[in-house]
């Protein structure tokens, strides 16, 4: 699957948006990872390295209109679902608490988990 991850705008940082692209070309290898290949620690492996990519982007709209919260949240997502498939259920909480520092941090989406 190829996604069109926009031009970059006058005024903007070339690093940041390299950082985007990375981001989300990692998002879409885990997810490939996970659902077809099924190589579930490779995907885990995948998400952290996106997560890092991350890491220092401040919580604002992105220049790809890519929210950094939600790519954090999609990474975490298919992570906790690598952790399951690898029956890793007990560290799920320690593995995304390194991401996100405390519980009240998590996206929503990530606590109905």
């Amino acid at each position: 699957m190829i996604r069109r991850l926009g031009s970059v705008q006058a005024g903007s940082s070339p690093v940041l948006y390299q950082g985007s692209a990375q981001a989300l070309c990692l998002l879409d290898t885990a997810t490939e990872l996970l659902m077809v290949r099924r190589d579930f620690r490779a995907a885990l492996e995948t998400c952290e390295r996106g997560l890092e990519s991350v890491a220092g982007f401040p919580e604002q709209e992105d220049l790809c209109s890519f929210r950094y919260g939600e790519v954090k949240a999609a990474l975490c997502i298919i992570g906790i679902q690598a952790l399951a498939e690898l029956n890793k259920w007990r560290v799920v909480l320690e593995w995304v608490l390194q991401y996100y520092g405390a519980p009240e941090k998590m996206s929503a989406k990530i606590m109905q988990m």
